[in-house]
């Protein structure tokens, strides 16, 4: 049986994209045995061993530094074939895991270096000479692991181009199960809510979709964390804020009761950092348009693409919250909203769900661990 081990410094041991999809998937596989290293404790779960590392520093430095180094001894004590490392900060240790013979695998989460820039915990006048060295290292990592995967696709000019020995794009799509499947019988249309699920924050653009929904008159149900206890007391402060109906943050069961009373979600991120040049959709989109709801989003070159062959959401540009605000009125229209809809869960099934992509992972692990027996 083949050990394979997921890694994170960062993320919760329960991540959505890390264990419900990644690791639940690998541990289908009756000759693979896999462990996850994450903050928290151990425990096993749909037969994925998961070893607990405690809690994380608060301190950012901290964090990067000793407790990275903490999950990478507990990751090298399973003596795993393959390691699969989620952050930023444990690429520090891929020349460890080569020099002792492992495959590695990146899995860019985010565009690090173009977040590293709207980065306001970063002083302005540094951010930009960080974000040149992080790509340094982070280019010299990739180039010595073994494959790198993007939750986007692998364009002839994607972001690792010239960065890496080998680019898998594996998408955070939905299962199909989860709400596809759950909300077939579901008419969103007899909603009256708008709801976003996420981080709330100024790049993420909560204040305009705020005034947005104030203006159309429309309940505004928001999920998540808040970046600072700063803005969430500025945006309480606001007038429009009247509107909102905060739930905090929300469990996978949550998140489903909050769609069943959605009737437009809305995702209207500002078009900057790695959200202007994305090549692909949010996770929280991909779940409304499993559950058949149209969704109102900031207008970037992927979705509007992808918008113009089957029209599924309405595109707005996020500063202006007139726009968010009409583009919720024009959905009053019932001929368009279900038009949206249709066409919303037709590309979820065809295209845009988890057991699509969960193909092109069993392929990436499968010739990693042909490759290690064909050379060992």
């Amino acid at each position: 049986m083949h050990k394979v081990c997921h890694v994170t410094s960062v993320h919760e041991s329960d991540d959505l994209r890390i264990f419900d999809k990644e690791c639940i998937s690998l541990a289908k596989n009756k000759d693979m045995k896999v462990y996850l290293v994450a903050r928290g404790e151990s425990r096993i779960e749909q037969g994925v061993s998961v070893i607990g590392a405690g809690e994380a520093p608060e301190s950012r430095i901290k964090r990067a530094l000793s407790f990275s180094k903490k999950v990478i001894d507990k990751a090298i004590d399973i003596d795993a074939e393959v390691y699969h490392l989620h952050d930023p900060e444990l690429l520090m240790h891929v020349a460890r895991l080569k020099k002792i013979g492992k495959k590695v695998i990146f899995d860019s989460h985010e565009n690090t270096y173009e977040q590293i820039k709207i980065k306001t915990y970063i002083p302005g006048i540094v951010r930009g000479f960080v974000a040149n060295k992080y790509l340094k290292k982070e280019t010299k990592a990739c180039l010595s692991a073994d494959a790198v995967i993007i939750p986007s696709p692998v364009t002839e000019d994607h972001f690792f181009k010239g960065r890496c020995r080998r680019c898998v794009s594996v998408n955070n799509t939905p299962r199909l199960e989860e709400f596809y499947y759950k909300f077939a019988d579901c008419d969103p249309s007899e909603n009256d809510a708008v709801s976003y699920i996420g981080t709330l924050n100024e790049e993420r653009g909560t204040e305009n979709l705020i005034k947005g929904c104030f203006l159309a008159g429309k309940r505004l149900i928001l999920a998540g964390t808040v970046a600072s206890d700063d803005f969430f007391n500025r945006i309480k402060g606001m007038k429009e804020y009247e509107c909102v109906d905060y739930r905090g943050w929300c469990d996978r069961s949550q998140i489903s009761e909050i769609l069943a009373e959605t009737r437009i979600g809305a995702n209207t991120l500002m078009n900057i950092g790695q959200y202007k040049n994305s090549e692909n959709l949010s996770t929280k989109v991909y779940e409304y348009m499993a559950a058949g709801i149209p969704v109102v989003m900031n207008d970037f070159e992927f979705a509007h693409n992808l918008n113009d062959e089957e029209q599924f959401c309405l595109l707005v540009d996020p500063e202006s919250p007139e726009e968010i605000a009409e583009a919720i009125v024009r959905l009053e229209d019932n001929n368009l909203y279900r038009r949206l809809s249709v066409n919303s869960r037709k590309l979820i099934k065809e295209r845009f769900n988890w057991e699509e992509e969960e193909r092109r992972l069993f392929d990436l692990y499968y010739d990693l661990l042909e490759e290690k027996y064909r050379f060992d």
